[in-house]
């Protein structure tokens, strides 16, 4: 049974985390931001992300926070050293 369970999860869950990649790569496409890297746990995304404009990517943190299925968050917004661009790793929880 535990099996079956563990299947069944994997099955549910697998498509929902490319329905969540999908709408969160509209979000940061739309603001014409680069993803560096995405690392997946369980139920959080963890997007390294590059814009030549820090106001892009404070933007992008409000659309996706007010989109109400996730629960965004990152540490901080750094200007890269000797760069035009700026940097930052976003949390993304499903709520």
């Amino acid at each position: 049974k535990k099996l079956l369970n563990e299947i069944h999860d994997k099955k549910a869950k697998y498509p929902m985390k490319g329905m969540i990649i999908n709408e969160l790569a509209t979000l940061i496409n739309e603001r014409g931001i680069k993803v560096e890297q995405i690392q997946i746990l369980e139920n959080e995304l963890t997007l390294s992300l590059v814009s030549r404009n820090e106001k892009r990517l404070t933007e992008l943190l409000k659309d996706i926070s007010h989109h109400g299925d996730y629960a965004v968050s990152t540490k901080e917004i750094a200007k890269l050293e000797e760069s035009l661009f700026y940097s930052s790793d976003v949390s993304v929880k499903v709520k």
